[in-house]
């Protein structure tokens, strides 16, 4: 994603955060590069460099993470909203941080 796409996503992250209605809060981060980018790419089995991906850590839940959407669909606050709802409805797969 460009600079450009990544500080829009974080301008809508930024929103949902504010105006969500569900019953949790969530903290929102964006990265691009870097070692925290690879260290979490490769704890959630990504490809190094790959498109964006939309992911939801929980990891005081043992690790456990959620895949959302690849790519631009990663970055639009409707499938952020879809992400979160799913969550709190526990319809995601639940996939485990670091397990191959």
């Amino acid at each position: 994603a460009t600079q450009v796409q990544q500080q829009e996503a974080l301008a809508e992250m930024t929103i949902l955060a504010s105006d969500w209605a569900g019953g949790q809060q969530y903290g929102f981060f964006i990265v691009s590069g870097g070692p925290l980018a690879a260290r979490v790419r490769d704890l959630c089995r990504l490809e190094a460099g790959g498109p964006p991906q939309l992911l939801m850590l929980d990891i005081p839940d043992g690790g456990a993470f959620y895949r959302g959407p690849v790519g631009h669909d990663a970055l639009e606050e409707c499938h952020m909203k879809k992400v979160l709802s799913d969550f709190e409805a526990r319809t995601l797969e639940r996939k485990q941080l670091g397990a191959k």
